[in-house]
């Protein structure tokens, strides 16, 4: 019995008569597959670390006293582009948190909200090992407070000097409401 329909039975014979051709060019249709198989798992590693690291910092704003049932993940109601991690209100003002292991590119969304939009405080938190003077800099100047792993932030004096730039043992309610 042919558990595959005529289209799959179709598509499969195709497919392999594409492997048959490549492999006629010299190329390995298997080391391809291999390569789009290990692309697909290391992008999953990504995105699962990164909520992880969500939720860690999620952890630390309750364990200093944030509500957890008045923290969410929301877009801003100015720039749908821009999505906080961890949003929230404290003491009448709201904050928005982009929680990155990495900035990439995603800091530029933050300073065009930034500029129009009526949130309290906007934090990035990231470990910081892409974050550079210049970049810190162009995230400072449109009023996003950043803060960095404790481990680099120690070790690269540039981050010690920049007023808004913080560690994250310094993620405290104090600090926040300071913000």
């Amino acid at each position: 019995m042919n558990f595959l329909s005529e289209d799959a039975q179709d598509y499969m014979m195709r497919l392999s008569n594409d492997a048959i051709r490549l492999k006629a060019l010299g190329i390995e249709p298997n080391q391809i597959f291999m390569l789009m198989f290990s692309e697909s798992i290391n992008q999953s590693i990504i995105s699962d670390s990164g909520s992880d690291y969500e939720q860690r910092i999620f952890s630390v704003l309750t364990s200093i006293g944030i509500a957890a049932e008045t923290i969410e993940k929301t877009h801003d109601e100015g720039d749908r582009s821009t999505e906080f991690d961890l949003f929230f209100e404290l003491d009448g003002r709201t904050y928005g948190i982009g929680a990155k292991r990495t900035l990439r590119e995603r800091y530029k969304q933050f300073i065009k909200t930034a500029l129009g939009s009526d949130i309290g405080v906007m934090i990035e938190i990231t470990l910081g090992l892409d974050l550079t003077e210049a970049k810190a800099k162009i995230i400072l100047g449109h009023g996003t407070k950043i803060f960095v792993a404790n481990e680099i932030y120690m070790q690269r004096e540039f981050l010690q000097k920049l007023d808004g730039i913080y560690s994250v043992k310094n993620l405290t309610l104090e600090t926040l409401k300071k913000l």
